[in-house]
């Protein structure tokens, strides 16, 4: 069943990707899990670091929920 999460969608070498898509079948998880994984894991950090950040609603326009980084 396909996700109604949002999506974020990165450009990098195929080096990476390969080495990405290695850890995530190291781990047992999806690459999408994997990263997300990840960037929860810099969140809490970051925000350990410097308080907690408050995000209210955003209106991410004609993207869909898309993030193009």
């Amino acid at each position: 069943m396909p996700s109604n999460k949002p999506k974020i969608v990165i450009r990098t070498d195929e080096s990476i990707i390969e080495k990405f898509e290695y850890i995530a079948k190291i781990d047992n998880r999806s690459m999408s899990n994997l990263g997300e994984k990840l960037i929860l894991d810099y969140i809490s950090k970051f925000e350990k670091d410097n308080g907690t950040i408050n995000i209210k609603t955003v209106n991410m326009g004609d993207n869909h929920g898309t993030i193009n980084m």
